[in-house]
């Protein structure tokens, strides 16, 4: 196999899996629960001058974005998650079945067909 060769590692996929999670793990523990109800950044600050007054709208409008922002980047993460879940999944059950497929030859090298019957069909070049 040459160096350019793309080769499915799911222990790679699992790494990276991880690394979502952590992300994930760290938006909800320490982002969102400073913006959530009562949390340090979910009061708007006191805008006491005339001229500043206008400023408390633009929090207001800055605050719900990011929160929003937010909330799609968690589902973004969420989505990566069960995608990679599904990969490892779909992964898993191909390797079963190459498994499967391999144990129908015989130790004579021929293949066995269905209940175990000698089959006519070539074998995989080795």
């Amino acid at each position: 196999m040459s160096s350019g060769d793309r080769v499915f590692d799911p222990d790679e996929v699992a790494l990276f899996r991880t690394t979502i999670e952590m992300q994930l793990e760290y938006l909800e523990e320490d982002i969102i629960i400073h913006l959530k109800e009562g949390g340090t950044l979910s009061y708007a600050p006191a805008f006491g001058l005339a001229d500043e007054a206008g400023r408390a709208g633009d929090y207001s409008e800055s605050f719900t974005n990011i929160w929003q922002d937010l909330q799609n980047y968690k589902a973004t993460l969420k989505g990566l998650i069960k995608t990679l879940d599904q990969t490892l999944e779909g992964e898993q059950f191909s390797e079963e079945e190459n498994v499967r497929d391999l144990k129908i030859l015989d130790l004579d090298g021929n293949s066995a067909g269905p209940g175990g019957t000698n089959w006519d069909g070539p074998l995989p070049q080795q």
